[in-house]
Parts: structure tokens; C-alpha cells; sequence
């Protein structure tokens, strides 16, 4: 009889119109170490943290780890005896890590509501990546650990679809709520593999992210824009703007010049941050946060457009909520939540099993809003 993981629960979750497979083994809350397992974990200390994330049990962002390859036995995979070798046999030197990543195979050994110990900052916090707010790699951040020695076109994939569905599931944001374990501790360069490709990765999660990323854009339409265009602070959702040539992106990037170059429409807007969501062609999404400086106001909605929906965000009722693939009950089920969780509605419909319908914004599909409260 084999000594390998059995899953506790398997949880397959649609991202971006793609599927990824969960396999949980969470380590019990109270579990104590049979033996020295690291300096910070002596024979009967706890072998988990066992306090909540971010203190309140909400994450305030995702930290990428890599790991090397390792040789395994017939039979299993690097991820599930990653996730052996640090529980139960307490073999990591104290490593505690959130998600396992290798290929298809995913281990989730804590839940995103607890710290782990992963980023070697023990417990400080430093500027985070949103502006005046700060940020600890344990105590902050849900952490994964990509398995890899070189690329990994399959692995990587799999990571950034994970993610895209922890920032979802956590309404964290991909523009400023994912980190490198080097930003928390400069003495090492981690994620190694994936740091001399961060922007082309990220790239990728944005693009699992609502569907959208700004890149390969599809060739547009001459566009004629209108006549003196009106500089303006008072950007509102559903206006068409243009792009400042010096604009940068609200977390500083580098805004592509196919993007400059033509109006979009706002979707949302909170302070002086909007997001512009798509062009007015009607060939490009992108889903991304501007400064409103940076915004000039060409018209006061878009032209041939219904009234922008505005995303709200929900609170999940039930221990199940189905995911369907469309809005009723005649549409198949593809996934659940099942962690009563906050999501971002981002268009309503009528449907048959439930008074209305709402859309997630990670694109997993729709869910009665019958079992939720708007927040």
C-alpha cells in the first residue's frame, strides 16, 4: 500500500473559459511536529501558523515562489510529494506553502483564509505594491510554488490560471496584487525561472483574468474621432476616452502604443483610478486601470452602446453555489463555489430555476443570485 497524498476534496474550476483540477489536503488546524522539523519548529511545536491571513483572514495578495524539479516515485508527481514531503513527513525545513504546481497537478494544503511560511519575512510588513498600503509576504499573501527547473510551458499555464482564479475568488486585482517572492526578500532571486519573463507571464494571467490582456491586438477599423475633444477630470463610467501619449498604466507599466492610439470606453471608475474596458471598435478588451489625468473625455457614452453595466460585488450564501454555463438551469454545470466567498458580478440575466442570473468576471460562467447578498 502506497504511502502517497489522497485528496480530501477535488475542486474543478473554470477560468477564462479554460478548466483547472484542485486536489486539497489541508493540514489540520492544531497539528503538532513528531520531530525537528526547522529552527522556527521543534518537536511539538505547531507545523502550521495556524493564525488567519492578513489578520482578518482576508488575503491581501498572491506570491510566486519556483522550485526545482525533483525525481519521484512510480506512481505520483512532483506536487503531490512536494506537498507530502512537507506534510506529513515535515521535511521542508518549515516551508508551509499554500498551492503545489506541476503540469495539470495542483495541491492546495492551506486554506487562502490562514498565513503560511513561505516568504522569509517572518512577520514585517513593507510598502505593498498598492499605493500607500502596506504588505508581508506570511502574513499577507497566498503562496504557490511553481515546480519547474526550466520552462514549462504546461506548468506556468497551469500557475496562471490559478492565479487568475485566486485573485477572482479573492477580489484581488493582477495590475497590483501579485508578487514575487524576491519582493519580500531580496536575498533571493524567486521565482528564478519566471523573473526574466515576469511581464510576459503576467501577461498570461491577465489574460485567464476576465479574458483580457493588451496584447496581439486585432487590427482595427479607421476610427474618426470627434472634433475637439473636451479635457476632463470628471471621467464617469461609460464615457469614450483617449489615452495622454505619456499615460502609463495605474501600477506604472508601459502602455502599448496600439492602445494609446484609438478611444475606449470606461467601465468603472473609483477616485482616480478608471478602467478602461474595451475599445469602440468593439475589437479589444483589456479590462486595465488608468489614472483619470491621463484621460481626456471624447464623448459622454459610447456611440451605438446600451448603458454600461456597473460590477458589484456578492457574497455567497450557501455552502454550494452551482456555476453554469449559462444563465438557467437548462445550461450544464461546469464548476461550484463552495468557500462563501465575495465575487464580482459583471452582467445580469433572466433564467429559468432563479428570479436573475449574474456573470462572473473571471468568465467561470453564471450563478443564481438567489443565494447571494449584494455587498
Amino acid at each position: 500500500m502506497s504511502n502517497f497524498l489522497t485528496p480530501d476534496r477535488i475542486i474543478t474550476v473554470e477560468v477564462g473559459g479554460e478548466t483547472i483540477t484542485i486536489k486539497q489536503k489541508i493540514t489540520p488546524d492544531g497539528v503538532r511536529a513528531t520531530k525537528d522539523i526547522a529552527g522556527h519548529i521543534k518537536r511539538g511545536d505547531l507545523v502550521k501558523p495556524n493564525r488567519k491571513i492578513g489578520g482578518d483572514g482576508k488575503p491581501r495578495g498572491i506570491c510566486v515562489h519556483n522550485t526545482n524539479m525533483i525525481n519521484v516515485a512510480s506512481g505520483t508527481n512532483p506536487a503531490e510529494q512536494y506537498a507530502r514531503a512537507t506534510h506529513p513527513n515535515g521535511n521542508m525545513r518549515g516551508v508551509v506553502i499554500h498551492y503545489w504546481v506541476w503540469k495539470s497537478e495542483i495541491w492546495q494544503q492551506l486554506r487562502g483564509d490562514e498565513q503560511g511560511w513561505h516568504a522569509a519575512d517572518g512577520a514585517s510588513r513593507r510598502s505593498s505594491q498598492r499605493q500607500g498600503q502596506q504588505i508581508g509576504g506570511n502574513l499577507d499573501t497566498i503562496s504557490l510554488e511553481i515546480i519547474q527547473s526550466a520552462k514549462d510551458s504546461e506548468t506556468e499555464k497551469s500557475a496562471a490560471l490559478l492565479i487568475a482564479h485566486l485573485l477572482e475568488k479573492h477580489n484581488l486585482s493582477p495590475d497590483t496584487d501579485v508578487y514575487t517572492h524576491q519582493y519580500f526578500f531580496s536575498g533571493k532571486r524567486c521565482p528564478s525561472i519566471l523573473l526574466p519573463r515576469w511581464s510576459a507571464f503576467m501577461g498570461e494571467v491577465r489574460r485567464h483574468f476576465g479574458g483580457s490582456a493588451p496584447t496581439a491586438p486585432v487590427p482595427n477599423p479607421p476610427v474618426t474621432p470627434p472634433t475637439n475633444p473636451t479635457p476632463t477630470t470628471a471621467v464617469r463610467a461609460g464615457d469614450v476616452v483617449r489615452i495622454d501619449s505619456k499615460a502609463t498604466y495605474f501600477n506604472g507599466g508601459n502602455i502599448p502604443d496600439w492602445v494609446k492610439n484609438q478611444p475606449w470606453i470606461v467601465s468603472e471608475v473609483k477616485g482616480d483610478r478608471a478602467v478602461i474596458d474595451r475599445n469602440v471598435a468593439g475589437t479589444n478588451r483589456i479590462n486595465s486601470p488608468i489614472n483619470t489625468r491621463f484621460l481626456t473625455v471624447v464623448t459622454s457614452s459610447a456611440p451605438n452602446q446600451p448603458a454600461q453595466f456597473q460590477p458589484y460585488l456578492v457574497r455567497v450564501t450557501t455552502g454550494e453555489l452551482n456555476i453554469r454555463r449559462g444563465p438557467g438551469t437548462n445550461h450544464a454545470v461546469v464548476g461550484a463555489i463552495r468557500d462563501r466567498g465575495t465575487y464580482t458580478i459583471v452582467e445580469e440575466s433572466s433564467g429559468a430555476g432563479a428570479k436573475k442570473w449574474g456573470r462572473l468576471k473571471s468568465g467561470a460562467g453564471w450563478v443564481s443570485l438567489d443565494f447571494t447578498q449584494k455587498r
